[in-house]
């Protein structure tokens, strides 16, 4: 099988990983033993493929493929296992692989997947709803850079928005009006002397960092949320950028890390909100998530995609193979606790104000659906592990919110 082919690459890159295993290459070529049926199954990452680019015998010459076939194992992260169908003669035989190189050591090699160790596959399909850039100011929309200029602005180390020596706040107006509304790019949701804060992305994901109780020597680990409807078999979340999307203003005039997004599917209107708040001085912030959900029938449902995977400072060890094996192969390990989701270990990874269900979605996936208040809204409160240390600021300051209980705290008006 693809198991014992796959032998030769580093055991240090997929630990805990069943299903998913590197093809080692030398020169960006390799060898795989076909299994029985001349099936042999690779990995798909949104657009880009971890199949080889070509086949071969072993003389060279090229082999010619029966068919293909794609299924779904992750939704939310978009992995997709891609089968390729050999001649049945070939089964048993050693082929070659090829991936010549087009980017780096991350993206230019193969990944082998084992169908068979995938398990129950999830049987929903992750739609958009909304145009993609629709959020967009017209005249950004417009802009169009050369190849030259794109090169510059990525090898800068300007903010291209943010002006020097910047001694006000810009408003959220002033930064939509230079450059694109924030798209993949964390916005930080933190109150005062927040030591574990979330981090929120224009189509309404978010993800907290906890200390790894896997990893070898410490670490840590995200633990990431991705919101969408699920109506019958299908998942919708908002396309990139079609998000509308604001910041909390105070009547004095400041912003507060209260972040809002709207976004539509038909009739459907969902709004969220996602804010830091500690309760007082001694106690821990915590991120809360509010939807409010307007138009939507009684069989639709808010969902909560979810997993774990290592925190981007899994890089910092230098030792380490580059390899995205790591992000792909850490399964959640979520389990429902009356009104919590709670991790392997029994601890609170967030609470909800609102019944929810929670079941596998793949092997590397979860999902929770809610069933919203009788005013279309629900409130969750995620926990966040922190190593606090106490300060005077912290004993002095205090970021006012709603109430501490989560049941207790409405949708705005």
């Amino acid at each position: 099988m693809l198991a014992a082919v796959l032998a030769v690459m580093s055991v240090a890159s997929v630990a805990g990983s069943e299903w998913l295993q590197r093809v080692a290459l030398t020169e960006q070529a390799g060898e795989i033993e076909v299994p029985p049926g001349g099936e042999v199954s690779f990995l798909r990452f949104g657009d880009h493929s971890y199949e080889p680019a070509r086949m071969t015998t072993l003389s060279g010459q090229a082999i010619e493929l029966r068919g293909k076939k794609s299924q779904l194992v992750a939704p939310f992260q978009q992995l997709w296992a891609v089968t390729w169908r050999l001649p049945e003669e070939l089964a048993g035989a050693k082929v070659g692989v090829e991936s010549p190189r087009a980017r780096d050591a991350f993206w230019d090699q193969v990944l082998g997947v084992r169908v068979e160790a995938l398990g129950e596959l999830p049987r929903y399909r992750l739609v958009e709803t909304g145009d993609f850039g629709a959020a967009l100011p017209e005249h950004v929309r417009a802009i169009s850079f050369s190849p030259a200029e794109i090169r510059r602005q990525q090898q800068s180390l300007v903010d291209p928005v943010i002006p020097p020596g910047l001694a006000r706040e810009m408003s959220w107006a002033e930064l939509e009006a230079a450059a694109f509304p924030l798209d993949f790019q964390k916005v930080l949701l933190a109150s005062f002397n927040d030591s574990s804060p979330g981090f929120a992305y224009q189509n309404g994901q978010w993800l907290t960092t906890w200390p790894s109780r896997e990893a070898a020597g410490g670490g840590k680990e995200d633990h990431w949320f991705a919101p969408a409807l699920l109506i019958g078999e299908r998942l919708i979340r908002p396309a990139p950028l079609s998000a509308r999307t604001s910041f909390l203003k105070t009547d004095d005039g400041r912003t507060l890390p209260c972040w809002e997004i709207e976004w539509r599917c038909g009739e459907i209107v969902v709004r969220q909100q996602l804010f830091s708040w500690r309760a007082g001085a001694d106690a821990v912030a915590r991120v809360h998530v509010r939807f409010e959900l307007r138009g939507a029938s009684d069989d639709v449902r808010l969902a909560l995609g979810m997993g774990r995977r290592p925190n981007v400072h899994h890089w910092d060890d230098r030792t380490r193979e580059r390899t995205p094996i790591p992000f792909f192969v850490l399964a959640p390990g979520y389990r429902r606790a009356d009104a919590q989701v709670v991790d392997e270990w029994g601890h609170e990874v967030f609470s909800s104000a609102q019944r929810f269900e929670l079941q596998p979605l793949g092997p590397v996936e979860m999902l929770a659906t809610f069933e919203p208040d009788e005013t279309g809204c629900v409130h969750i409160r995620l926990h966040k592990p922190t190593r606090r240390r106490r300060t005077q600021a912290s004993g002095r300051r205090n970021f006012g919110g709603p109430s501490t209980s989560s049941a207790e705290v409405g949708c705005p008006g």
